[in-house]
Order: C-alpha cells, then sequence, then structure tokens
C-alpha cells in the first residue's frame, strides 16, 4: 500500500504537468540557440522559395498610344509600383518601342471594344505570373494609379480568397436586361480599373475560351466581370466608398484640364480617364506636391517636438509695441473680402490665390479630423465657410480664423447626421527660403531676352487721328537709333473723316522710312477690333513675338524688354497690367509716365494688351472674328489661353506702359455685354478716388443741411 501511494504521488497529475514544463523550457532554451535559428531560417528560405510581389499590372493599349500614354505612364506612376506593369497589345502591331514592355497577344487585335483583348490578358497573366503576384489590375492608357495609396489598400486585403473590386456599374437604363446579367447584377467598371485576387484569378483564367464564346454584350468590362462572376462565383461589391476609390470622371476628355484640388481627387486611388499625355503629368506633379505636403508636415510636427518648439503654434503674436506692429486681418464673407488699405478695398471678390489657400487648409484639416473616423464611428463632412478673419505674415505664412459649417455623421448605431459650428484656427506656414544656382538652371543667361527679338506690334486702326500720331511718333523715337527691333502692323479700318484718314496714311508714309511697317487696309465692312488684329497677325511668321495693343497706347524702351522677358515661346503668355489715366490727366499739363494717384489707376481688368508668340495665338485658337466694334474680344482670347494646358498666363504691372485719357463713346447697338463693358470701364477713367470724394462730399452735404434746416 505504501509503495502504490509513493508511485501515484510520483506519476500523478502534479508531477505530470512539472515534467512537461521542464521538457518545454529545455526545447525552448535549444531553440533560442543561434545555430537553430540560422537553421530554422535555411528551411524557411527553402519551402517557400521566392515571395509573391503585391502587384502586377497590365494595361491594355493600342499601337498609336504607345509612344504617348504608355510612355507618360512608365514616366509618371509605374516607376514608383512595387510590382510589375505590363502593356498588352495586338498582334499584327508592327515595330515596338525598346523600353517598354509590351506583350503582344497572339490572335488579338486592337479594334474597340477590347473583349478579346482583356480576357486574352487575363490568361497571360495567370500563365506567366499567377504564382509571382497577390493581385492583378486590368487597367487602360488614360488611368492615374496612385501607387502608394494602393499598396496601403492592398496589403489589408487577403489574396488567398477570391475577390473582384472596383467601381460597381449597373449599364445605362436602356440596356437594363440587355448586357447578359442577371437581375440586380453589378460588374466593375473598367475605366477605373478592376483588381482581381490571385485566387479569383486561378479560378478564372482557365476558362477564358468559354467566356469568348459566349459574349453576350459589346462591353469589354461586362463581359469581364461576367467571366469572373461564372467561374469564380465573385460579383464587383456594392461598397458606396468604392465610387470615391476608383474615381471615374464623366467629363471625359476635359477631366483633369481643371482644379485639381478637390476632394474627389484626394481621395481617389485611381482617377480615369486622363487621355492627354500633358493632364497625366499634371495629375502626377498634383500628387507629388500632395505628398510632399503630407512630408513637410510631418517634418513641422517633428520640428515642434524638438526643445522648446514643441509648443503648438498661436495665431496670437507677441506684444506689439508700435502701431505699425499691429497686423490688420481681413474679413471674410464669402465670396467676398472686406479689407483696408489696398486699392481694390474696402470689398472684393475673394482672388483665386486666397480662394485655393482657404480651400486646401480645409481639405487637409478635414482630413486630418476623419483619419481615424473608423474607430471613433463618425465622419465630419464640410459644408461651406459662414464668415472668417485672414492675415499674410511674409515671416510666417497665411493665418486663418474661419467659423465652419459642418456635418457631423454618426456612422454606428443610429446613423444621424446633424448641423455644427466650429471655430478653426489655422496656419499655411511658407516654407523655408530655398536658394537655386543660376549656371544649373536650363535658361542660362545667354538665353535672356535683348534687342536681337524683333517685337511686332500689332494694331487695328479706325479714326482717332491724333491718338495714331502720337503712337507713330513713340514708335520712330524708340526705334531712332537702330537699337530696338521692332515692326509696326497696321490694319487700317476708313473712316467718315477722309482728311483724317489721309493724314494717316500719309503719317505711315513716313514713318515707313525709319521703321519696318506693314499696312493693310480693311475695306467695305463694319469696324472690327478682332478683324484687324487678325489681318495683321497673319502678316506674321509662326516663331514672331506678337504685342497686341491699341493706339493709345504709350510705351518706352524697357517696356519692349520686359514684354520679351515674360514671353516664352510655348510656356508662357505675358498679358501686361497698364496704368490707365483719369479724364482729369488730359486738362493736366504733366509727364504721362507718372503714377500719382490721381492721375491714374493700374487697370486690372483689362486684357486688351498682350504679349505672345504667334504660333501659341494659333494653337489657342485665334480671336472671334464675329465680334464687331470694340471690346469682349480680348476677353475671349485671355480665356482661350487660360484654357491652354501648355501656356502659363502671366500678369503684372507695367509701369511703363500707359493708356493715355481720350473721351469714349458707348454704342447703344453694341451687343449687351459689349454695351455693359463699355460703360463701365467709361465710368472707371473718370476720376480717382479722392477726386471723385471732393467733388461729391460738398453736394452730400449740402443735401443734408437743406433736408434738417
Amino acid at each position: 500500500m505504501p509503495t502504490k501511494r509513493i508511485c501515484l504521488t510520483i506519476f500523478g497529475r502534479p508531477v505530470r504537468r512539472w515534467l512537461l514544463f521542464l521538457i518545454g523550457l529545455v526545447l525552448g532554451i535549444l531553440l533560442m540557440r543561434p545555430s537553430a535559428v540560422q537553421r530554422g531560417k535555411t528551411c524557411t528560405s527553402t519551402v517557400l522559395g521566392k515571395r509573391r510581389q503585391l502587384l502586377f499590372v497590365g494595361v491594355m493599349t493600342a499601337e498609336k498610344y504607345l509612344n504617348t500614354r504608355a510612355i507618360t505612364i512608365m514616366q509618371t506612376w509605374a516607376k514608383h509600383l512595387r510590382g510589375q506593369v505590363h502593356f498588352f497589345v495586338g498582334d499584327g502591331v508592327g515595330r515596338l518601342p525598346s523600353d517598354l514592355p509590351i506583350v503582344r497577344l497572339p490572335g488579338v487585335d486592337d479594334t474597340y471594344p477590347p473583349q478579346k483583348k482583356s480576357l486574352a490578358m487575363l490568361h497571360y497573366m495567370h500563365t506567366k505570373y499567377g504564382d509571382h503576384f497577390d493581385w492583378f489590375l486590368r487597367a487602360d492608357d488614360d488611368l492615374y494609379v496612385k501607387v502608394e495609396k494602393l499598396e496601403a489598400f492592398l496589403v489589408q486585403l487577403n489574396s488567398s480568397q477570391p475577390m473582384i473590386i472596383g467601381q460597381t456599374g449597373f449599364g445605362k437604363p436602356f440596356e437594363q436586361g440587355k448586357l447578359g446579367l442577371d437581375t440586380n447584377q453589378p460588374y466593375c467598371m473598367g475605366g477605373p480599373g478592376v483588381l482581381l485576387s490571385r485566387e479569383a484569378l486561378r479560378r478564372t483564367a482557365p476558362h477564358v475560351h468559354l467566356c469568348l464564346a459566349d459574349f453576350r454584350s459589346t462591353h469589354e468590362d461586362v463581359e469581364l466581370s461576367r467571366c469572373v462572376a461564372r467561374f469564380a462565383g465573385i460579383t464587383c461589391p456594392l461598397a458606396y466608398e468604392l465610387q470615391s476609390l476608383f474615381y471615374n470622371n464623366y467629363d471625359g476628355s476635359f477631366a483633369a484640364s481643371g482644379d485639381l484640388n478637390v476632394p474627389q481627387v484626394h481621395q481617389a486611388i485611381s482617377l480615369h480617364p486622363l487621355k492627354q499625355a500633358n493632364m497625366m503629368l499634371r495629375m502626377h506633379r498634383f500628387v507629388l506636391n500632395e505628398q510632399l505636403a503630407e512630408l513637410y508636415g510631418k517634418l513641422v510636427r517633428l520640428q515642434r517636438e524638438e526643445g522648446s518648439s514643441s509648443k503648438s503654434p498661436s495665431l496670437h503674436q507677441v506684444k506689439c509695441t508700435s502701431v505699425e506692429e499691429v497686423d490688420v486681418w481681413q474679413y471674410i464673407s464669402p465670396p467676398y473680402m472686406y479689407c483696408a488699405g489696398n486699392a481694390d478695398c474696402p470689398r472684393k471678390r475673394i482672388e483665386s490665390p486666397m480662394q485655393y489657400c482657404i480651400r486646401n487648409a480645409i481639405q487637409q484639416l478635414m482630413r486630418q479630423m476623419n483619419s481615424h473616423s473608423r474607430e471613433l464611428g463618425r465622419e465630419i463632412l464640410f459644408r461651406s465657410v459662414l464668415y472668417g478673419y485672414e492675415r499674410i505674415r511674409p515671416p510666417v505664412g497665411v493665418d486663418l480664423m474661419l467659423d465652419l459649417l459642418l456635418i457631423h455623421k454618426r456612422l454606428k448605431g443610429k446613423k444621424t447626421s446633424i448641423m455644427v459650428r466650429r471655430h478653426a484656427y489655422l496656419r499655411r506656414p511658407f516654407l523655408q527660403l530655398q536658394i537655386s544656382d543660376q549656371s544649373s538652371n536650363s535658361e542660362s543667361a545667354a538665353s535672356l531676352p535683348s534687342s536681337e527679338i524683333t517685337v511686332h506690334i500689332v494694331v487695328a486702326v479706325h479714326g482717332r487721328l491724333n491718338s495714331f500720331l502720337r503712337f507713330a511718333d513713340q514708335i520712330e523715337q524708340i526705334s531712332a537709333n537702330g537699337v530696338e527691333r521692332v515692326r509696326l502692323i497696321v490694319a487700317f479700318f476708313p473712316s467718315t473723316i477722309a482728311d483724317d484718314d489721309r493724314k494717316a496714311l500719309e503719317r505711315v508714309q513716313t514713318l515707313s522710312t525709319s521703321v519696318e511697317v506693314d499696312l493693310t487696309l480693311v475695306e467695305k465692312r463694319q469696324f472690327s477690333r478682332a478683324v484687324g488684329l487678325q489681318v495683321g497677325i497673319e502678316k506674321c511668321p509662326p516663331d514672331a513675338l506678337l504685342f497686341l495693343t491699341d493706339v493709345d497706347m504709350l510705351f518706352t524702351k524697357e517696356a519692349l524688354y520686359r514684354l520679351r522677358a515674360n514671353t516664352k515661346l510655348g510656356r508662357q503668355v505675358f498679358f501686361p497690367i497698364v496704368f490707365s489715366e483719369f479724364q482729369t490727366s488730359a486738362a493736366k499739363d504733366g509727364d504721362h509716365f507718372d503714377h500719382s494717384t490721381n492721375r491714374g489707376h493700374f487697370r486690372h481688368f483689362g486684357y486688351g494688351s498682350v504679349a505672345l508668340y504667334k504660333s501659341d495665338f494659333d494653337a489657342a485658337g485665334g480671336l472671334d472674328l464675329s465680334i464687331d466694334g470694340w471690346g469682349l474680344e480680348d476677353v475671349d482670347l485671355f480665356q482661350k489661353l487660360l484654357n491652354s494646358t501648355q501656356l502659363n498666363l502671366f500678369r503684372a504691372p507695367e509701369p511703363d506702359l500707359i493708356h493715355v485719357y481720350h473721351p469714349m463713346v458707348c454704342d447703344p447697338s453694341l451687343a449687351p455685354l459689349q454695351y455693359k463693358m463699355c460703360k463701365g470701364s467709361k465710368a472707371d477713367g473718370y476720376l480717382s478716388a479722392a477726386d471723385l470724394t471732393d467733388l461729391v462730399y460738398p453736394l452730400l452735404e449740402n443735401i443734408t443741411t437743406r433736408q434738417f434746416a
């Protein structure tokens, strides 16, 4: 009996637990030895082999786009990809660019719609790379992908599960029931890109020959989704968020030509379509600037955490000791800004750069507030700016105090939305000073403008004899020593005063002895500044530097120098802001180039004078020849140039370009908009604000005195 108890005690449950503990301890010590760790690594490498890469992108394109869209993709988003990109073309394509990874698909051509090409590409990706990648993206050649954002999205998903991801579509209303889809069955739209997991590709690709024999529609993306649904058993997910992640802009060819600083662009993983190479490059620059801003924000936060700068910034500056140190804030009440001390105060529209600054600051604030929206179970949406204050501090940046109307949206529980008002205190800091070596720039000192570039001055003349004679005198004076190379092109419209026309033509004849002059008589039609300028421009070669202006302008050699400096072929157009004299200046003797406040003002709303190259003028579409009389043709040309994606419009005050006052007669027979602009320009040229106040104030004082007498 004692022996039996001893055995039970030794081999009972408590003892067995101790034995298991000791065995586990010994094994743990052995496995933690360096030699054992190294052997484990070698074993893992041998069994697993090479790791799969994250993403393979198949871009469907055609021969005519290889040297434009395909190359642009490789120069932009594709070079940041942790994976591979291949371009798929038809079998009949001729010579291929050697610097692009291109795949010819046997038995496939480049005809549209590319149904056969799409399914053949899937089969190729599975056969060649099915075991080497986790995800496969079917893309068009006009798709832009935010690579970092896409990769962050994919690493959260399990590619061993069959999945198809993209923007959900159901077809147009008249196509319902004709696409071969089940009732309410969605498909993934091809434009913004379609993602397939390796498991979905494994199940689908071996059977594409069956799908090729069973087309039910002319839509390639519909047939792709039908094939995946048939053999992988999955459909495009009905997730609302995917509509913004895989974004399709329905403006078509005009997509990405407008403002990119919008929520749709910020939220998207892929953007479609960008059919022009310059659009793709513009989008890529915007995305890189967005990433740069995020990195700069991180840098600023790290600098604040380092030592004494860790304290959050304040919009309140140190104690002021003088009146000059007190900052004046500007009041914002969209779309207007109320200010003090500037020429266009007290009220003006918020200018585009400030609109961009405010919008960008608010969007960055919204992204920061919603960075943990899923965990917090709520989302904050921006509605509008009710009012605010703004100031610009040159050493620091732009300070904003904004009263915002927001929508507080609950994502969990009872999903309700309520309006809330919040004050936001924001600072948009300026970057640190950066100095670049001028010698390393593409524009060297040797390429700076000189008098060797001929300025082709184009004017349309109709009456206004005295103005034309003064204009001719200054051209002759500027060209007197032969240093300034100018050519005057005159489109002359006969007026009702024959004697004035004769004197003007005689002056052209005498001027031609010292200056190159080209005269064209435009007869048998009503005066049109647009037609006159167009006639003169056609006399110039394609590489000519044009200066379109009027005979009531005065300018100097320095102005011509700046016209050359600020106008760049294929890149920049110069719209100088001219100094326009008031009516009172005509009655005063003095220098036309006196910029005193009471003599005139810089006419920031005028676009009549412009310097540009003829090839850029032609590319923009030229002038609207249907516009008769004066006015509106300059605004139309400005808008055309503004819409150009190649040209930058440079506007700045030009002190040596003077618009001499002359009486204006606004013809009531003009088009309503032209007539309105004429009256506005006429009213703007009467008096300065100070002279107008001196004139009107006594009248108001007399009226007030009579009322209370």
